[in-house]
């Protein structure tokens, strides 16, 4: 149909290539400040302020993980809603995943 285009999202410019692509839009990695807004942002969307201070300075090592990708920050932020205490926060900044 005239008019009408896909976006294709990857990480490997190999797939951009193989999908022939007249442009290819090549995306820096984000900040650790801003990987750090959209890990709180999900991470702590439902939580205390005093809650916010115990956890933040965990949550900010776990961002620094995030290398900078928008997904990842996003997701662990999603995963941490559900950890409570310093403890278990801990244990995701500390799992092995991140090897």
């Amino acid at each position: 149909m005239p008019g009408s285009c896909i976006l294709v999202t990857t990480r490997k410019e190999s797939v951009a290539k193989r999908m022939e692509s007249p442009h290819v839009v090549r995306l820096k990695l984000l900040p650790e400040e801003m990987c750090w807004l959209i890990l709180s942002q999900k991470a702590f969307s439902e939580r205390s302020q005093a809650s916010r201070e115990i956890l933040e300075d965990i949550g900010r090592e776990i961002a620094n993980k995030c290398q900078g990708l928008p997904l990842a920050a996003k997701a662990i932020g999603g995963l941490l809603q559900d950890k409570q205490g310093r403890e278990e926060w801990q244990n995701v900044l500390n799992n092995v995943i991140w090897k």
